[in-house]
């Protein structure tokens, strides 16, 4: 049976596929850690602008409490919008691993 929320085995082998047939440089930007959910109005809005452009606002206009919870479960680091992109994939990688063994018990 399929987990809750998980992507069809389809899905998953055609982002497989996708991801393996990539240029080196592409495999980077379709990697996992590079992906956010976000809503299609709010996607449309924010267009092509870096996030060091449209998340500052979003990001104060978070409670602590929220915040601490949204980037725990999105594993993201603190002031994530300013790190250099390759820094930002490596300490995502680093938490997303950890939300992960967090679910699992480990």
């Amino acid at each position: 049976p399929q987990a809750v929320g998980s992507r069809p085995r389809a899905v998953r082998g055609r982002a497989r596929a996708l991801t393996a047939r990539a240029h080196p440089a592409q495999r980077v930007r379709l990697s996992a850690p590079n992906f956010a959910a976000v809503e299609w109005p709010a996607n449309i809005k924010i267009g092509k602008k870096p996030p060091a452009d449209y998340v500052p606002p979003l990001d104060h206009a978070m409670s602590a409490e929220e915040r601490d919870r949204l980037y725990g479960w999105h594993a993201l680091p603190p002031l994530w919008w300013e790190l250099p992109y390759h820094e930002f994939l490596v300490q995502r990688r680093v938490r997303m691993a950890d939300v992960i063994r967090q679910a699992w018990g480990c």
